[in-house]
């Protein structure tokens, strides 16, 4: 469930990017890319250790977190001004969601 919303974002993500002030739209498809690619990049990274983590402290207690941490990365999504804040909050996204 946490995912679906997650992946809710990846239609809108360009015109996201456009409010943002980015009007050519190769910049606009390099933006996207980037911050579309880097949270799964990151998630599949770190999967390992989150794994670790479930195995040591339960699963029900990562997917909390994961959820946790998607839902204030959201919110401080909203608040972006530029089109690296919003690459970087989705890395910060890939770094903590994993479960």
């Amino acid at each position: 469930m946490g995912f679906t919303g997650f992946t809710l974002v990846m239609p809108f993500l360009p015109l996201f990017i456009r409010q943002l002030g980015v009007t050519d739209v190769g910049e606009i498809a390099v933006w996207t890319g980037l911050s579309l690619g880097i949270t799964p990049a990151l998630t599949a990274l770190l999967s390992p250790f989150w794994g670790r983590l479930a195995d040591r402290f339960g699963r029900r207690l990562m997917a909390g977190r994961s959820l946790a941490a998607c839902l204030l990365t959201m919110v401080a999504m909203s608040f972006v001004t530029e089109p690296w804040q919003v690459v970087a909050l989705r890395g910060v996204l890939g770094l903590l969601t994993g479960y």
